[in-house]
C-alpha cells in the first residue's frame, strides 16, 4: 500500500504540472501557482507521512476538533429562517 499511495501522489502531480501549471504559468498567475503548489506540497507531506508511518506531521483531525464549534456558530448565525 505504501507505494501505491506514491505513485498515487506522482500520478496527481503530474496531471497538475500538465494540465495546470503550465497556463497558470503562461496567463502570469503567480499567486494562485503558489497557492496551488502549496497545496501540493501539503498533500505530498501528508501523503509521506502516512504512506510511510513517520507520525511527524500533526494530525488533521485535531485541528477540525479545534474549529468545528468555530463553524457551528456560524452556520447557526447565518442560517437562513423563513
Amino acid at each position: 500500500m505504501t507505494f501505491n499511495l506514491i505513485y498515487v501522489l506522482l500520478l496527481f502531480t503530474a496531471l497538475f504540472l500538465g494540465l495546470e501549471a503550465r497556463n497558470l504559468v503562461n496567463r502570469q498567475d503567480f499567486k494562485e501557482l503558489f497557492i496551488a503548489t502549496l497545496l501540493l506540497v501539503l498533500g505530498w507531506a501528508y501523503g509521506v507521512d502516512y504512506a510511510l508511518h513517520y507520525k511527524v506531521l500533526p494530525d488533521p483531525q485535531s485541528l477540525l476538533t479545534v474549529t468545528r464549534p468555530i463553524s457551528d456558530s456560524f452556520e447557526q448565525f447565518f442560517q437562513v429562517k423563513s
